[in-house]
């Protein structure tokens, strides 16, 4: 039917009005919003404008909470999920007046939300078997009335009301024995199965609750629920119809209950992402633990299968262990088995205590999936695992336990894989994840980087390649002494506060344009001084400046091992022993002929603490090769040859090097990208990194290149030969350059070396 012009342009002008709007969409199911929408596009924009408001997280608890802002900061805390009738007025928009909000909450984290409910002004109403007071019957587990509503996985149910005139207000905690997905899967029927996290709400069945107002009858493959009726009677008197088996040749078409693997968030559920710019994001477990992106909810399966005598049966596993904070639910058995496995294996090994030692752990990244399980690639193939890459699965959890090699040959298995393994590399090598913790402006300190040519190393980098993050870590900053001023006025603007050493003085100022900087390391290992700036918190945020006397990178390769040899510029992230770092885990100690840092009980103990061995010595002909795939490789390299893993970085957002003369052009990359040295052995076996200081005149940086007895002769010499008013020698002429003379020396030798003295 065709609709007159005048007609649709007054319906577009009633959803301008807000009022009009609210009421008139309201009447819509979401599938009928969603048409809606596709009507045109100032349709979309009002309908979009409409659903922002009608699914409010924050109006929604704001009728049971003073602040839901906090709360759901205390959701991401502790995985606490609201589901139950709340959840399901919060997707069908409708109002219960006398529904109460239950809070599903892990039994290590019941204490904390017990006692937030108090802090709010709830008031803590036991039943006849706990104590009255909350903070005593929260420990005394076995006093807990877990019968009220008698539900498979529920270990407690804590009540508490709130005085909100003309009602009083009422919320229950209800405490899983294991996970609270346990507990959601095995409600009466399907219309109360919604979750709400602190980031997304997800509805299971959104066709049958929200369209059709009919729920199935089903039980949960953990146990029944003992009181059904009270709960089917109270839903079918809110307008739902109970079905005690579904419609076959209906469910079949429009999947209303699908009889297949599912996940929260798959293409049969409703997932509405909650806006959570005011909420704190999830803080890190431990010192040893990466801060979680999304709530471990994210992560749960489970399969609807029909049985002839039972009906509808949610069947799920539950994957739990003492190294894992949160336990979840996973549809898998094989998957159970085997991850439960590895979990129990990794407790064996546990030389923390539990408090201490969590998933994201070093050990559970050294551990692989594809040893111990070799029919782990084949099983990605199957049906399961493609339409879990297709709906878009968080595999966050699986892949932290993966080394990047192993990363590698996951994502050749399949291309579901490979773009699940590249969305994960994405944000796992994110700069902004390492920076953000000490600045709050991350793109303004890389546009620093770019414009100092500042280099990350130390802990720093070596968190950052072992996806790792320890809140005691000091960022190290490796610059040019040319530059100490700028980068060190920048952390006061950033909010750091100098924390002169016992030479230095009060006065910054004076303390960089005077020069007295801390000399304790020498100049030996090309270190001018050091500064130190800290920032409040808890724990202190710490930044130290290193000042390189000639090159940063000449600093980092007098490193006392091959762990601590990992460089971030502005643009790429370089490790240059990879397979030793972040493979086999060892580092090899640096004997540098000018001599090196010496080992100490601290160093070796926070070595160890990250998984990793250092070896004095090394036989050469076991694991040192001059080919790429050898432990430590020998022989004259550059920080990008194919022994190195380099990890280019997004800066698009980075403003690249200004030109610093009228003939120069802008630097295209960090003057780092050309830096190379080389790995010997003498007759002890012991290793040396050794290298060769490159400047002159005309170049702006000085740098470190692998040994060469004509090496430095012929680069100077191209220096000194460049008149000083033609420019610097730090953009990609210098690196062509060296490049060039290093092959003609291999190929022409002596008559090369001829000519270019004659120039």
């Amino acid at each position: 039917m065709d609709i007159p012009r005048a007609a649709q342009d007054g319906f577009v002008t009633i959803l301008e009005l807000a009022g009009p709007r609210a009421v008139l969409l309201s009447f819509l199911t979401p599938r009928a919003l969603l048409l809606l929408s596709r009507t045109s596009s100032k349709v979309r924009e009002h309908v979009l404008a409409y659903m922002k408001e009608a699914f409010d997280i924050n109006r929604t608890l704001r009728r049971f909470l003073p602040d839901p802002i906090e709360f759901r900061c205390l959701q991401a805390r502790t995985g606490t999920l609201v589901s139950g009738s709340v959840a399901l007025q919060f997707f069908d928009r409708t109002y219960y007046p006398s529904s109460d909000l239950d809070l599903y909450v892990y039994m290590s984290c019941r204490r904390e939300v017990g006692i937030w409910l108090l802090s709010q002004g709830f008031t803590f109403t036991p039943s006849q078997r706990q104590l009255p007071v909350f903070q005593e019957a929260v420990l005394d587990l076995r006093r807990t009335n877990f019968l009220t509503y008698a539900m498979p996985g529920v270990s407690a149910i804590y009540t508490f009301h709130r005085e909100v005139p003309p009602t009083r207000v009422k919320v229950q905690v209800i405490v899983a024995c294991r996970a609270p997905m346990e507990i959601i899967l095995g409600f009466h029927s399907t219309c109360v199965m919604n979750v709400i996290s602190y980031e997304k709400a997800y509805c299971l069945f959104p066709r049958a609750t929200l369209e059709d107002h009919c729920s199935l009858l089903s039980w949960s493959s953990t146990g029944r629920a003992k009181r059904r009726i009270e709960g089917l009677t109270k839903y079918r008197a809110r307008g739902f119809r109970m079905m005690e088996f579904p419609d076959w040749d209906i469910s079949a078409s429009d999947r209303s209950f699908p009889f297949t693997p599912r996940w929260l968030g798959d293409g049969d559920s409703w997932t509405i992402p909650l806006d959570v710019t005011s909420c704190s994001t999830p803080a890190p477990h431990n010192l040893y633990s990466n801060a979680r992106r999304y709530d471990p909810v994210a992560l749960s399966s489970f399969s609807m299968r029909y049985d002839r005598d039972d009906g509808a049966i949610m069947s799920f596993h539950i994957v739990e262990a003492s190294s894992i904070r949160f336990a979840f639910v996973t549809f898998d058995p094989v998957a159970t088995v085997f991850i439960t496995a590895l979990l129990v294996q990794l407790d064996d090994e546990d030389n923390y205590t539990i408090n201490t030692c969590k998933l994201e752990d070093w050990r559970y990244q050294r551990l692989t999936l594809i040893h111990p399980y070799p029919g782990f690639a084949p099983a990605v193939n199957t049906m399961q695992f493609s339409m879990a890459m297709e709906i878009g699965i968080i595999y966050d959890g699986v892949f932290s336990f993966l080394a990047p090699k192993d990363l590698v040959t996951v994502a050749k298995v399949s291309r579901s894989l490979r773009l699940a393994v590249l969305d994960y590399l994405g944000h796992a090598y994110s700069p902004h994840q390492l920076f953000s913790r000490f600045f709050d402006n991350v793109n303004a300190f890389r546009d620093l980087q770019a414009h100092t040519a500042t280099l990350i190393s130390g802990l720093g980098a070596l968190d950052f390649f072992q996806r790792t993050s320890y809140l005691s870590d000091t960022l190290e900053l490796y610059i040019h002494f040319i530059h100490r001023r700028e980068v060190a006025l920048w952390l006061v603007r950033e909010g750091y506060q100098f924390l002169p050493s016992e030479t230095q003085s009060q006065d910054l100022e004076y303390t960089i344009t005077e020069g007295i900087l801390d000399p304790s390391d020498g100049k030996k290992f090309g270190v001018t001084g050091m500064l130190l700036f800290s920032k409040g918190g808890r724990p202190k945020l710490k930044v130290r400046i290193i000042v390189a006397t000639t090159c940063p990178t000449e600093v980092i390769f007098k490193s006392y091992s091959t762990c601590m040899i990992n460089i971030i510029t502005y643009e790429k992230a370089y490790c240059m022993f990879p397979r030793a770092t972040l493979h086999e885990r060892c580092s090899l100690r640096n004997h540098d002929v000018e001599g090196s840092y010496v080992h100490t009980e601290t160093d070796l103990k926070e070595y160890k603490s990250r998984g990793i061995t250092v070896e004095d010595e090394v036989d050469p002909t076991e694991r040192t090769r001059s080919d790429s795939s050898s432990t430590y490789v020998l022989g004259w390299r550059w920080i990008d040859d194919a022994a190195s893993w380099v990890i280019k970085l997004d800066t698009q957002q980075i403003t690249t090097f200004p030109t610093t003369n009228e003939v120069s052009t802008p630097l295209r990359y960090d003057p780092a990208a050309i830096s190379g040295f080389s790995l010997r052995y003498d007759i002890t076996r012991k290793a040396r990194i050794q290298f060769t200081l490159i400047n002159g005149p005309t170049t702006k940086y000085s740098y470190a290149m692998g040994d060469s007895d004509l090496m430095e002769q012929l680069v100077n010499v191209v220096c000194y030969r460049c008149p000083l008013w033609d420019g610097k020698f730090y953009d990609g002429d210098f690196r062509d350059m060296c490049r060039e003379i290093l092959v003609g020396i291999v190929r022409f030798q002596d008559d090369v070396v001829a000519r270019l003295i004659m120039m």
